[in-house]
């Protein structure tokens, strides 16, 4: 899975395989070690939007920008 875009609220994510909206779950950030929880709200050409439960900190979102 490949982070495209990220705020706060959510992200563009890229897979490879089948999502299905209305799906939940978590992703998590591996270098950082931090779980985010959320749910794909789209699925269009093998990305998908996920939307977290909580907003990320200002830090936690720094943080993950700085890793790309």
């Amino acid at each position: 899975m490949r982070i495209r875009d990220i705020s706060a609220g959510g992200a563009k994510l890229q897979v490879e395989g089948p999502v299905q909206t209305g799906l939940a779950g978590h992703i998590v950030v591996k270098p950082l070690g931090t779980v985010i929880s959320g749910t794909v709200c789209w699925v269009q050409d093998g990305r998908f939007g996920f939307r977290f439960v909580s907003p990320l900190s200002m830090d936690t979102l720094a943080a993950i920008v700085g890793l790309r």
